[in-house]
C-alpha cells in the first residue's frame, strides 16, 4: 500500500527542511497522516501574495535544495517535487512534504502509479514521462528542482505557463524544453538553472554543485526579505540535520 509506505518512509526523516511527521493511522479507515501544520501554506500560495523579493526566493530555493540533499544522502528520491509539495513554516522556512512517490533508490517503485498525477508533468523530467520503463532518479529530482526555481523566480504557479499535459508530452517527443530565462535571472543564474532542466539527464549538475551556487545566489541578491519575516528570523542558509 502506497500510503503505508509513505508513512513509514516519512517517519524516518528528521530535518529542518522536511515537514515533521507526528504519526499515522493505516489500520482502519479513514487512513491519515499527522504532520506539522505549515502556517504559511504551500510555496505556490506564498508566492501568489506577491510580496516576496528575489533574495527571499533564492533563499527559499536553497532551503528546498538542502532538504532534497538530505533525502538524496539517505538514498531517497522524492519523485514529485513541485510548488504544491513545498510548504512554509510559521517562521518562513521552506520544507518538503508529500512523499507518496518517494522511494529508496534500491527499492521498488510503481511507474504506473506515478502516471496518476498528470497535472505535475511540467515539473517531471522527460526521461520518465516518455518511457514507461523509467522511474524517477536523482537526476530527475534535479530537473524538478530547476522547474521549481523557474516558477518561483517568475512568481508563477507553473514553470511552463499554460501548457497542458498533451502539450508537455509533445514537447518531450520533440526533445525540447520550452522554458526561457526569466528576465530577473542573471546569466550566471540561468547557466545553472538551464543545465538543471536540460533534456538529457547526463547534462544536469550534481546536487552539491547546485547547493553551492544557490547559497551564493541567496547571499548576493539584493536584500528583499518579506516584511512579515524581516524582524523575526533570517531565512537560514546552513544545513541543519537533526540526528
Amino acid at each position: 500500500m502506497r500510503f503505508q509506505r509513505e508513512a513509514k518512509l516519512w517517519s524516518q526523516l528528521r530535518h529542518s527542511n522536511i515537514v515533521p511527521f507526528y504519526g499515522a493511522n493505516f489500520t482502519t479507515e479513514p487512513f491519515f497522516i499527522v504532520s506539522e501544520f505549515a502556517e504559511n501554506g504551500t510555496l505556490n500560495d506564498y508566492l501568489a501574495k506577491g510580496n516576496v523579493g528575489l533574495k527571499a526566493k533564492w533563499q527559499l530555493m536553497h532551503q528546498v535544495a538542502v532538504g532534497l540533499s538530505y533525502l538524496h544522502r539517505k538514498n531517497i528520491i522524492h519523485g514529485d517535487l513541485k510548488g504544491d509539495n513545498i510548504v512554509l513554516s510559521k517562521q518562513g522556512v521552506a520544507m518538503l512534504t508529500d512523499f507518496g512517490f518517494s522511494f529508496l533508490d534500491s527499492g521498488s517503485c510503481s511507474v504506473l502509479a506515478m502516471r496518476d498525477r498528470l497535472g505535475a508533468l511540467q515539473w517531471r523530467a522527460p526521461e520518465y514521462i516518455a518511457n514507461l520503463a523509467e522511474r524517477p532518479t536523482f537526476a530527475s529530482d534535479i530537473f524538478s528542482l530547476g522547474m521549481c526555481i523557474i516558477a518561483a523566480v517568475n512568481g508563477a504557479k507553473y514553470p511552463w505557463g499554460n501548457f497542458d499535459s498533451a502539450a508537455v508530452r509533445k514537447c518531450y517527443e520533440e526533445r525540447r524544453i520550452p522554458v526561457k530565462r526569466p528576465h530577473c535571472m542573471t546569466e550566471d543564474q540561468w547557466e545553472l538553472v538551464g543545465k538543471m532542466v536540460a533534456f538529457e539527464w547526463k547534462v544536469r549538475p550534481k546536487l552539491d554543485d547546485v547547493l553551492e551556487h544557490l547559497a551564493n545566489f541567496a547571499s548576493t541578491e539584493e536584500r528583499s526579505i518579506p516584511v512579515q519575516f524581516a524582524n523575526k528570523q533570517k531565512l537560514p542558509l546552513n544545513q541543519q540535520e537533526i540526528d
